[in-house]
């Protein structure tokens, strides 16, 4: 003898409208975390050749971009994993540890900064270069600090310390690009990211 299963009400359904639009919000943002990810780890492996530094990646444009993007742990989860995932796969494992922790750290002082410079009247771009030059201090600085004490370099480290700035730059400059195309295409606002 089956028992018949209970008839749905709106009292009794299995989650409300607004549990709805919150579940669809979190499968959203976890889509976007996912693709900046991948567009983190990408960026990170192609490198362009360059003479006086050897190579240089984007991938910190696409960690900036989704600090300022997605913000919160989405962000972080997407600049830390993306970049981790990436030193794994092209050899770097013994790097991967900190590229994880220095990149989620990344995106979580810019967010952490975003938020502040909102409640400002300077203007928003001033908010994003002053947030993205203190998230490629904190890169440098993390780096440093990783291969003189962790890895056991001592003051050697200093000697990458110009190469992660130059990389730096360039991971600025590429986000606010990109940012300011998205922003004036209003591509951010169609995909309700903000």
């Amino acid at each position: 003898m089956m028992i018949p299963a209970p008839r749905q009400t709106p009292e009794t359904s299995l989650c409300s409208l607004g549990e709805l639009h919150m579940n669809r919000e979190k499968i959203r943002k976890l889509a976007f975390t996912a693709l900046f990810a991948a567009l983190v780890f990408v960026t990170t492996l192609l490198s362009i050749p360059t003479p006086l530094v050897g190579n240089v990646n984007l991938g910190d444009s696409m960690v900036l971009l989704a600090a300022w993007v997605l913000g919160g742990g989405w962000a972080m989860a997407a600049a830390g994993l993306g970049a981790a995932l990436c030193d794994m796969a092209s050899g770097y494992i013994l790097y991967a540890p900190a590229t994880l922790i220095i990149k989620a750290g990344m995106a979580a002082l810019v967010v952490l900064l975003k938020k502040c410079f909102e409640k400002t009247p300077l203007p928003r771009k001033v908010g994003m270069i002053f947030s993205f030059l203190c998230a490629e201090l904190l890169m440098i600085a993390g780096y440093f600090a990783y291969e003189a004490l962790i890895l056991k370099y001592g003051l050697a480290a200093a000697a990458n310390i110009p190469f992660n700035a130059i990389q730096g730059a360039c991971g600025i400059l590429a986000a606010v690009l990109l940012e300011t195309i998205l922003d004036k295409t209003n591509v951010i606002q169609r995909l309700h990211l903000q």
